[in-house]
Order: structure tokens, then C-alpha cells, then sequence
């Protein structure tokens, strides 16, 4: 049992324990002996504690009063005008663009607009290490109305009592009292009953606290909300309404909070929750909100756990409160920083995007990627990116190809996009091969709405984690990102920046000034980019292997081939060498695809498309290849009625006598009215349902005597190479 398990355990032990005693303490009989043992001073004593505990009980039934009359308008108008919005930490230079709006909410100390000595330092710290986003400060979480506690209430004097004695040493500890109130108010914004109505206050508050100073709702701009103790409360409460009403990227930075876990924050993008080690107040809330046990699997908050949009971040050894809590600017830690300091290290890498790797993942297995890295061919650099070829019998794939890069978080600060290195280009921009160049969306409200739709916070869940460790390719690079876009999406698909693409659409070339003063060609885009193997393409059949004594003659295999004549309609073409790699075994030790015999494949008669590009040899490289015949509008056999249909997809689409090596395409109609054929033009929905290698070879998937798959639409059997 670890020490957080004791820890709660205990902490359970000694709720039920006050429970019992005061239920056993208010049984008839009992009272009355046990008083009678006392002395008058003794018993002074406790006629104060019984009338703080009914004071206690007075003030949790009157709670949610505040909140219910604020619904019920009884404050009126005059709160919209005369609620403070709260104030910015630093003001951001006009001429700085704004990059993220932070809300600062205080824990249950708080009782005025200002903050403790240690909350003022950070905040201070905070707002001077982020000089373009705007820190708003100065909002009283536990006040619908905004309300400090010793202003314009009517018990306001007995708060400045209190505030005046906990600033002394020796009646510190009557600031208590403050806290107990704030807490009842959590307590509000938690319950099911009122909580709603509480958190729709706050989230008021919030957004008139936004626009205030200066958010355009619509901009997208990311909000954060920065929770401290019970401000990780409010946060939660009112966030998701934030989120509806904006309908803008928010987020979550809870420190050391405490909060009830029932929420819809399944909207949001994500939410990092810092806790020390030694703080036992944080470990009251996954105790005391049952939607936060790990029983209530389908609570918002283990839902969002599950999905991998919680990141929990350890302190270490850090309390709570000063002394010795997260905002503690003396104590120090092991690598000399105070917690101040760790604190306030972490908020600002999360909201610069650095947010550092705990642990680092690492592969137990591994992965087909990393094994097809073995060999050369599989690498961009193996590919000259200034090379021709004869058009009359190759084709371009599309008039603009290139590889995609990352941009760094430093560059991404900067950069509305990726980087983009060309390979092919439109003639008018022939010039732009070989450079790197921005590559971004258009100004269209199409493109902004698709953009708006996918573009997500990007962290990874466990299950996510446990792909990774088992050698599957995940974008770990993106790992932790926020705002990540489809073509950051794209691009960082993969460990290393070996993503070749072409353009779709219309391409529009723009020139952007970079923040050194050098300019660039910036290429505008309204689709997404798709994924291509080689740059060039041709139909042809293949003749027989050749001798290679080439350096890499171990690694593929040279094919003598006749190009398709457009004049004749025939292969009776130009006969050339293109060179086949040998596909590298994956981690199954297995070869999805050979070059072994393809002259003698049935699907040679009707020819193959072959894609590639040129290696430093000037050798056409044969990177993908796929047979003419499945490209036929025209299928091999029509299927009618629903009958005959399902029975081809259940019985004769997976009979495999006398099939290998073969390739079939077959029309499925219910109707007899359907249409006849595919034509040029119509646009289809290709879905690819089953890919397992059976046979002697067969891979794990197959072994046993049954295999998982979908049925698939329409028997595609490839010939070659299986």
C-alpha cells in the first residue's frame, strides 16, 4: 500500500470517526452524564463549539442563498454595473498581437480582490514571463456578484475583524473562518442541485470579465483558466458554459485543486492538474465527490481521464498552503528552486507549449516503421529533388508535390502552418523547387469552419501510450501540443519528417515576411494535402529481372520494362531498366509484397501503374505499384439482388481456391435499376477492409483458426506478391 492509499484511507477513518462521535454525544441520557463531569469553564467551552457548529450548519443551509437571488434577479440591474471585471497583471503592448486570455482563480483564502504575498508574487512573476497574453486577475471566485467579503455586505466590519486578526501571529488561525465560508461556497458550485445555477454566475462573471479587457468572442482566441485550491472548483464549473458560449479553445490549469469531478469538461481541451506530493487537502476531493472514484467510470471526469484529456503533474514533495505549499516562495526543493519557482515553471511551459516530458515513452517492441527504415530507398534524401523525366512516358502525380516539416514551438509561435519543401510545382512557379516555403490555409469561411471543426489539444491517452509501447506509430512529436491543425497533423504523423504529399485544389502563392525580415513564398491551400508514394507515374509491362551490379543489387532487383504507346493503345513502347528495392521484412518477419516472377502475374497482360522518382543513379525507382486492371470502370462480374449479394460477401468473397495471384472486381446491385456502371468523373468512397496474409506465411493475425476483419465491400483479391 502506498502512502497516498494510508493517507485516504486515514483521512476516511477519521470522517467516520467525528460522524459516530457525534451521533453517540447527542444520545439521549448521554449528554447529561457527560456534562455533569464538567467544570464550569469546560462547559462554557463547549456550549461555544455546539454554537459554532450550529452557526456552521446556519450558514451551509444559507449558502446558496447569494447565488439563488441572483438568479431570481432580486440584486437587479445594478450588479452588471457596479461588479468590478477585475484587472490585467501587466498591460500587453498595443501593437502585440494576443495570444491566449488567463482568468486567475483564487483558493478559499481569499476574502478581497488582492491576493496573498505569495499569490502576489506569482502572479506577478506569471504575468511578466508571458508578455503576450493577457492575465486577468482580481475576480472573487466565491461571489456571483463579485463581491469581496469585506465590502458592501451587510456582515462586511465582521470580515475586516477577521482579516485584521489573522494578520496577527497569534490569532492567525482565525482566518479559518474565511475559509470555512469559502468552502461552504465550493460546496455550492459542487451540489447538484445548486451548483448549476452557481457555476452560470461565475461563467457570467468570467465572460463579462473577458470582454471587458478586450476578448472578441468568435476570434478563437485560447482561454485558460488558472484555478488555485477551491479555484480549480470554479474553474470547473464554469468553464464548460464558457466553452458554449465562446465557443473557443479553453483549457484548465488546476493547482493543487479541489473539485467535484461531475462537470461536462469532455468539451474542453484539456485540463493539467498540479499536486504535490504532501498535500492533504487536494486528497479530499477524490474522497469526498463519489463522481471522482474510480467506481463512477462513466463521470465526466474519468470519462476525460480515460480519453487521455487529464494531465497530472507531480510537485513533489509540496504541501499545500504556505509554509511548505505550491505557491511557498522560501522553502526550496532538491534542485535548489523554491515552489514558487517549480510552480510557476510548469504554468508557464504549459502555456508556451513546453511543457515537459515526465517520462519519456519509449518502444518495448520494434515497429514495421522503424525496421523499413533499414534500408535507403525508404528515405527522401535518397531522392534527388532536381530531376526530370521523359514526359512522354512518365507523368507528374499532381502539379505540386513536396515533403512536409514540423515547425518547432519556437517557429510555431510565428508560423500559420508547416514548412513545406518542394519537390514539383506548377510551371509558372518552377523556380520554387528545392526551397523550403510556408504552407497555410486560404481566407475562406469554408476552410475556417473545417479547421475550427478538427483543430484539437493533442495529448495522449494511456491508450495511446500502450500503442506506442508496442511499436505502432503514434505523433509523438505532437504529443502535449495545443491547437494542432490538420496539416501539423499531417506532418507530424510520423517520428521524422519523411511525409511526401501532393496539393489538392486550387494552390494560391503569396510571399510572407519571416521575423528576421527575410521573405518567403507562403502557398495557400483550401484542402487537406494527401499522402503520395513518388512523385512520377507510368503504365508498363514487365519483361524479366536484369543483372544488377549496382551497389545496392542485394537490396531490389533491376526490371526491364515496355511503356504503354498511347498511339497504338498497346505496350509496344519504350523498353527501359526500373529498379524494384526489396520490401524490408516487417516486425512479424514477414515480406508484405515481392517482386519475385512479377512478368509471369496474370494481372501483367492488361500492364501495372508504377510510381516513383529517381535515385542519385539516375535509376527510376519503383516506390509503389499497382495492377491496370483494378483501375477499370468496368468490373469482371455484376452481382443483382440483395439476395445473390449477401451471399457473395458472406460465402464467395472469402473462398481463396484458386484465386492467388488473381485480381476480380465485382458490381454488388440490389436493383436491376441501378446504375450500370461507374464513370469518369464520379467520385467514390474508398474503404480498404482487410489486408491479412494468410497462406504457409501467414501472419500472427491469421494463425489461428479464426480471423478478426470486416466483410469486405467487394472482393479485392491483389494479384503479385501475396
Amino acid at each position: 500500500m502506498n502512502q497516498r492509499t494510508r493517507r485516504n484511507r486515514l483521512i476516511k477513518l477519521a470522517l467516520l470517526g467525528v460522524g459516530l462521535g457525534l451521533l453517540l454525544f447527542h444520545l439521549p441520557g448521554l449528554r447529561s452524564k457527560f456534562l455533569a463531569t464538567l467544570s464550569g469553564t469546560e462547559r462554557l467551552i463547549l456550549d461555544l463549539v455546539e454554537i459554532g457548529f450550529v452557526a456552521l450548519v446556519i450558514a451551509a443551509l444559507l449558502s446558496p442563498l447569494e447565488a439563488l437571488g441572483w438568479w431570481a434577479g432580486w440584486y437587479g440591474d445594478r450588479v452588471k454595473t457596479s461588479q468590478a471585471p477585475g484587472t490585467v497583471e501587466d498591460a500587453v503592448a498595443a501593437d502585440t498581437p494576443i495570444s491566449r486570455y488567463i482568468v486567475y482563480l483564487d483558493g478559499i483564502g481569499q476574502s478581497e480582490y488582492t491576493y496573498s504575498p505569495e499569490a502576489e508574487a506569482f502572479l506577478q512573476q506569471l504575468g511578466a514571463a508571458l508578455p503576450n497574453m493577457v492575465l486577468i486577475r482580481g475576480i472573487m471566485p466565491y461571489s456571483v456578484l463579485n463581491r469581496s467579503l469585506t465590502s458592501d455586505r451587510p456582515l462586511s466590519w465582521f470580515w475586516r475583524l477577521v482579516n485584521w486578526l489573522r494578520a496577527k501571529r497569534s490569532l492567525g488561525i482565525l482566518g479559518v473562518l474565511i475559509n470555512i465560508r469559502n468552502v461552504l461556497v465550493v460546496a455550492v458550485s459542487a451540489d447538484g442541485r445548486y451548483g448549476p445555477i452557481y457555476n452560470q454566475g461565475m461563467a457570467q462573471l468570467i465572460y463579462n470579465s473577458l470582454i471587458d479587457h478586450g476578448y472578441r468572442p468568435g476570434s478563437r482566441t485560447p482561454i485558460t483558466l488558472l484555478g488555485f485550491s477551491g479555484g480549480g472548483e470554479m474553474s470547473m464549473g464554469a468553464a464548460p458554459l464558457l466553452k458554449q458560449v465562446l465557443d473557443a479553445p479553453i483549457d484548465i490549469i488546476s493547482m493543487a485543486g479541489v473539485f467535484c469531478g461531475h462537470n461536462n469538461i469532455l468539451r474542453l481541451e484539456h485540463i493539467y492538474h498540479l499536486v504535490g506530493d504532501k498535500d492533504p487537502v487536494e486528497r479530499l476531493g477524490p474522497i469526498l465527490f463519489p463522481k471522482r472514484w474510480k467506481l463512477m467510470f462513466l463521470s465526466y471526469w474519468n470519462r476525460a481521464k480515460q480519453r487521455g484529456g487529464v494531465t497530472f503533474i507531480s510537485l513533489g514533495p509540496v504541501g499545500h498552503q504556505t509554509p511548505g505549499g505550491v505557491l511557498d516562495p522560501h522553502q526550496t526543493l532538491p534542485d535548489g528552486r523554491t515552489h514558487l519557482q517549480q510552480t510557476l515553471d510548469w504554468v508557464v511551459g504549459i502555456l508556451q507549449e513546453r511543457l515537459p516530458v515526465d517520462r519519456p515513452i519509449t518502444s518495448a517492441k520494434p515497429s514495421t516503421y522503424s525496421l523499413a527504415l533499414q534500408g535507403a530507398f525508404n528515405h527522401p534524401e535518397h531522392y534527388p529533388i532536381q530531376q526530370t523525366v521523359d514526359l512522354n512516358h512518365y507523368r507528374p502525380i499532381a502539379p505540386w508535390m513536396g515533403r512536409l516539416i514540423l515547425p518547432t514551438l519556437e517557429q510555431r509561435q510565428t508560423l500559420n502552418g508547416v514548412w513545406f519543401e518542394v519537390y514539383y510545382a506548377e510551371a509558372e512557379y518552377a523556380h520554387l523547387v528545392g526551397q523550403v516555403v510556408e504552407l497555410g490555409w486560404q481566407a475562406d469561411p469554408t476552410v475556417a469552419a473545417y479547421g475550427k471543426a478538427v483543430t484539437r489539444d493533442l495529448h495522449f491517452s494511456a491508450d495511446a501510450e500502450y500503442s506506442l509501447r508496442q511499436g505502432k506509430i503514434v505523433p509523438e512529436r505532437l504529443n502535449g501540443w495545443r491547437l494542432v491543425d490538420p496539416l501539423e497533423s499531417l506532418a507530424g504523423a510520423r517520428p521524422t519528417d519523411n511525409m511526401i504529399v501532393m496539393l489538392n485544389g486550387t494552390v494560391m502563392v503569396q510571399s510572407s515576411t519571416q521575423a528576421n525580415g527575410n521573405v518567403i513564398p507562403r502557398l495557400l491551400i483550401a484542402q487537406d494535402p494527401a499522402e503520395i508514394t513518388g512523385r512520377f507515374y507510368a503504365i508498363v509491362q514487365f519483361i524479366a529481372p536484369e543483372q544488377d551490379t549496382t551497389p545496392d543489387a542485394a537490396d531490389g532487383q533491376l526490371y526491364r520494362v515496355r511503356h504503354f504507346n498511347l498511339a497504338t493503345r498497346q505496350f509496344d513502347g519504350l523498353e527501359e531498366t526500373v529498379w524494384l528495392p526489396q520490401v524490408i521484412p516487417n516486425k512479424n518477419g514477414l515480406r508484405p509484397s515481392s517482386h519475385q516472377n512479377l512478368e509471369q502475374s496474370p494481372c501483367n497482360a492488361t500492364g501495372w501503374y508504377i510510381y516513383g522518382a529517381k535515385n542519385h543513379r539516375g535509376q527510376f525507382v519503383v516506390q509503389a505499384l499497382a495492377p491496370r486492371h483494378l483501375f477499370s470502370l468496368q468490373p469482371d462480374r455484376d452481382v443483382v439482388g440483395k439476395k445473390p449479394a449477401i451471399d457473395y460477401l458472406k460465402q464467395e468473397s472469402w473462398s481463396v481456391d484458386g484465386v492467388k495471384g488473381t485480381i476480380s472486381s465485382v458490381m454488388l446491385r440490389t436493383r436491376t435499376t441501378d446504375s450500370e456502371a461507374v464513370q469518369e468523373g464520379d467520385r467514390l468512397l474508398l474503404s480498404h477492409v482487410y489486408g491479412g496474409i494468410g497462406g504457409k506465411m501467414r501472419e500472427p493475425a491469421a494463425q489461428g483458426r479464426f480471423t478478426s476483419g470486416i466483410l469486405p465491400m467487394g472482393s479485392l483479391k491483389w494479384c503479385a506478391n501475396r
